[in-house]
């Protein structure tokens, strides 16, 4: 939530109203010995639990955030993200967190939530991981965490046109192949259905913001187009973006997702073509409009002239001799 808070408040040139107390408790979330950042534990139903209201599908329980409570990409990329926002970065060791985020990176270019053991994913890492994870340990909602928190650090110019180009390609191949929107992993990238637990509007605004982070939208334009027919066709289907997990999120929520995809790309026009609901909506006013303006003109014009010219017949009649 305060990353919501900042971000909005940075928006509208307001972040200075922000008490620095806010500071304190970003930085309380630092591991100092490996830089990255986590949630703190509290006792929830007789058990120890973390909590991170981040958009995510576990592949265990759907409320495991558990996870949360080691170091982890996204909580770092949170907290990395509000104090590069308050203009706080000299708070922490940049170089210790870039290594940690690095640390996350798998062999196929994307990144997964924790550091792999020894640089390389192995299958108890895996198993015992309770996020959604691909073969290689990563996902792309952790690839944008990772990427977003490289870019806050202004890290991502450090990364080679490889580096970026593995990534890219990481994110490409998280794309569903049939609609266009972006999934969780590339594995259920090729399913010729799509399943709410795998596949959500914030996995395509997680995707599509990774590629304007590492300056890839332009490389992958043609890509991008395939994501905003489906966004648009979303639209054109319930008449807003709510395209949720069960569709619990707000029209407002999955609209914005879907605002920032499209101007990533240079896409926003495209909103000025109106929906078919917009267009039977208009139509309708359009009728009553003319209605209205018929039976105003009726009323206010035609009517009066009619009495009017009943009324000068009548008196010419009675002014005529007998």
């Amino acid at each position: 939530m305060p990353f919501r808070i900042v971000n909005s408040l940075k928006s509208v040139n307001c972040s200075f109203m922000l008490d620095p107390v806010l500071l304190d408790l970003v930085t309380s979330r630092c591991n100092s010995t490996d830089g990255g950042f986590s949630e703190p534990t509290f006792e929830y139903d007789g058990e120890e639990v973390s909590w991170c209201n981040f958009d995510m599908v576990f592949h265990g329980m759907a409320d495991d955030h558990s996870a949360y409570s080691r170091s982890n990409v996204i909580s770092t990329f949170l907290a990395v993200d509000i104090l590069r926002n308050m203009n706080a970065l000299d708070r922490i060791n940049a170089t210790k967190t870039v290594q940690f985020v690095i640390s996350c990176k798998a062999g196929n270019g994307g990144f997964g939530p924790y550091p792999f053991p020894h640089g390389e994913p192995y299958a108890p890492y895996l198993t015992e991981n309770p996020f959604t994870v691909d073969s290689y340990g990563a996902g792309v909602a952790y690839t944008y965490a990772a990427v977003g928190t490289l870019s806050d650090l202004n890290y991502t110019i450090s990364l080679s046109s490889e580096e970026r180009e593995l990534t890219r390609k990481y994110v490409l191949s998280c794309q569903h192949a049939r609609s266009g929107c972006f999934v969780s992993i590339p594995e259920y990238a090729d399913v010729p259905w799509l399943n709410p637990e795998d596949h959500d509007i914030f996995f395509t605004y997680y995707a599509v913001m990774a590629l304007q982070y590492i300056d890839a939208i332009d490389a992958s334009r043609e890509n991008l187009t395939q994501t905003n027919n489906w966004l648009l066709n979303q639209q054109l289907l319930r008449d807003t973006f709510t395209y949720g997990l069960f569709d619990y999120l707000s029209p407002e929520a999955a609209a914005f997702d879907a605002v920032m995809c499209l101007n990533a790309s240079d896409s926003l026009y495209l909103l000025d073509q109106l929906t078919p609901r917009a267009v039977q909506q208009q139509t309708l006013l359009l009728t009553i409009s003319t209605a209205s303006a018929i039976t105003t003109f009726v009323l206010v014009v035609a009517i009066p002239r009619v009495v009017k010219r009943i009324k000068t017949k009548i008196l010419s009649e009675e002014m005529q001799p007998t």
